[in-house]
């Protein structure tokens, strides 16, 4: 079992590392931006990446038999 493991973490963060940088660079292409409050000048930032920063952690879970 650890075996699945040693396989499925570092595959699941290299993943998201990936989608996440796709994903910024793709949001203000199809608008999906907005502002950050907690930040001075409130720049604009890419939206709903949680979202598949969740899907990414949760495949990589399925995959481990978690």
């Amino acid at each position: 079992m650890e075996e699945v493991l040693y396989i499925s973490v570092p595959v699941s963060v290299a993943a998201t590392w990936i989608a996440t940088w796709k994903w910024i660079r793709k949001a203000p292409e199809v608008g999906l931006l907005g502002w950050d409050m907690h930040k001075p000048g409130r720049p604009k930032v890419p939206e709903i990446w949680t979202i598949l920063f969740m899907v990414l952690i949760y495949m990589g879970m399925e995959h481990s038999g978690r």
